[in-house]
């Protein structure tokens, strides 16, 4: 599904102008993209038709992401990512679960191999040594019981 070209301009200039110089014009384009999603998920909801809604702005997400680094020298809980952190947990939560697979699988084949080593387990953008590769997940036990896992 292609997103609406009103909505993909109106996320651009928001996503651009939360890098602004000046913190007033930061603050009101990260309130923008909040109110923006958040009045469109209202009206999904009220409608029946938030997994439509949703997939509309599904083109946020690897705009968001492209601006994580950005994002994570933010204070932990400032404005910015008071307001644009949900507007991606609303994407992800609504859309529809076959979309978003193929988003993942999208953006999982562009950062397929920018690793050094292409044997690597940890071949869409890990650390090598830094976790656990995907071999060594899978080789542990399978089946967690509410004894194994705390939350």
């Amino acid at each position: 599904m292609k997103s609406h070209w009103l909505a993909e301009i109106c996320i651009d200039i928001c996503i651009f102008a939360t890098g602004h110089a000046e913190q007033n014009i930061q603050y009101r384009a990260s309130s923008l993209l909040f109110e923006l999603f958040w009045r469109h998920s209202q009206q999904g909801r009220a409608n029946g038709n938030i997994s439509v809604v949703a997939s509309v702005f599904l083109p946020f997400l690897p705009k968001i992401l492209s601006h994580v680094n950005y994002l994570s020298t933010l204070p932990a809980k400032g404005q910015l990512r008071k307001d644009i952190l949900p507007c991606a947990l609303f994407i992800l939560q609504s859309a529809p679960v076959g979309l978003v697979k193929a988003l993942w699988r999208k953006l999982a084949k562009r950062a397929e191999g920018k690793t050094q080593q292409a044997d690597s387990d940890d071949r869409y953008g890990g650390i090598n040594g830094s976790g656990a590769g995907y071999k060594e997940l899978n080789a542990g036990p399978t089946h967690f019981s509410a004894v194994d896992v705390e939350i």
